[in-house]
């Protein structure tokens, strides 16, 4: 009796969203915690990349200064309007640090670099 050995290959395609730059600021949540607050994706929206006109999309903030780096991320609800994304983002659904402004400023001083990125 002939043993068959049939041999399955499967390729998977991985695809990774491309990032997209963020505006975002710094602010004070309702317990004094610092928080980071996205405002708009600065990006060419097509409909090939956004097919729905509503969905969740991840910001991720990465805050720079006095040689310290970290990175806080959370996701948002868009709606897209023409070729942008308008974020649904305020003191209530903001990307938390959980460090109040002292401890905020001692770790990356005065005026830390934030830079926000979609994806």
């Amino acid at each position: 009796m002939k043993k068959f050995i049939i041999l399955t290959i499967f390729f998977a395609q991985f695809s990774f969203a491309k990032a997209m730059d963020t505006s975002c600021s710094q602010a004070l949540d309702f317990d004094d915690l610092v928080i980071i607050i996205p405002s708009s994706v600065n990006a060419n929206i097509t409909d090939r990349d956004f097919p729905n006109e509503k969905g969740q999309i991840g910001v991720t903030a990465k805050v720079s200064g006095n040689g310290n780096t970290r990175t806080f991320s959370s996701n948002f609800s868009y709606t897209k309007v023409g070729n942008r994304l308008e974020l649904w983002a305020n003191k209530t659904y903001s990307i938390p640090t959980n460090a109040n402004l002292e401890d905020f400023k001692g770790f990356f001083g005065t005026f830390p670099k934030i830079t926000c990125i979609a994806r």
